[in-house]
């Protein structure tokens, strides 16, 4: 396929450009190391530095967030206890490019971003966004030492708990993150999971768990593991040389 040959067929979109409309909402894997065969031809996936990138979307295209604003979304949205995170008017005031093309669009005003709608909105209430996190692809379809590794978290009398973390469990979940990520990677609408005391449905669209005995209802999350951070972007190509080289399989070393 194209994606194991590292072979990228169209002109690539950057993610420090401000348009970062593709085709396939996903990082380029190969483009982190600078390894896509046709970084300067079109590719239908978004090139960037990172594994993560943050966007909005505004006038029928999906936009780049600049660096400020991509470090503190993506600081918050790995702390799977956070429903929200607010970004400071104060901290929106970068002089690079890309952040004066989004401040005409965002305006000056502090923001706030809700991980569970996904939208983005002003303290004012004048301005709403939707936003969207792209990831390189899942580590559950795509063996590589730059997938991305998600966890999937219950809320356990007011913590949140890893499935397959048994030593913390109160609900004994028969079940595993890797397991869930498979089955949220298949497409599938909802997945059966097994305690001692009887099957619970998991609903992926509505993020939540359901005891088919006692009808009781847990929220469930997804959020990114295994993922740094690089809080300056000089930092980034030095950085990515060891970058996750714990894990394996990287197919172009």
């Amino acid at each position: 396929s194209l994606i194991q040959e590292g072979i990228c067929e169209h002109e690539a979109m950057s993610y420090h450009e401000l348009d970062g409309t593709i085709e396939i909402p996903e990082i380029c894997v190969f483009s982190i190391k600078s390894r896509c065969r046709n970084e300067a031809t079109y590719c239908r996936r978004l090139h960037a530095r990172q594994i993560w990138h943050w966007q909005l979307f505004h006038e029928n295209r999906w936009l780049n967030f600049s660096h400020i604003y991509d470090v503190r979304l993506e600081k918050a949205f790995q702390k799977v206890e956070l429903d929200d995170v607010l970004i400071p008017a104060k901290d929106l005031s970068d002089d690079d490019n890309l952040s004066i093309k989004l401040s005409k669009i965002l305006g000056t005003k502090s923001l706030r971003a809700y991980f569970k709608s996904m939208k983005m909105v002003s303290v004012n209430g004048k301005k709403t966004f939707e936003i969207r996190r792209l990831s390189t692809a899942s580590s559950s379809k795509f063996t590589h030492s730059l997938s991305s590794h998600f966890g999937w978290f219950f809320k356990d009398n007011a913590v949140w708990r890893q499935f397959g973390h048994h030593q913390y469990e109160s609900q004994d979940f028969q079940t595993t993150s890797d397991n869930i990520e498979c089955k949220y990677q298949k497409g599938e609408w909802s997945m059966v999971v097994n305690t001692r005391k009887g099957q619970w449905i998991l609903n992926f669209p509505e993020m939540r768990i359901c005891s088919e005995y006692s009808l009781k209802t847990i929220a469930v999350r997804r959020r990114p593991i295994f993922c740094r951070i690089q809080e300056h972007p000089k930092q980034l190509s030095r950085c990515n040389r060891n970058m996750y080289g714990r894990r394996r399989d990287d197919l172009h070393s």
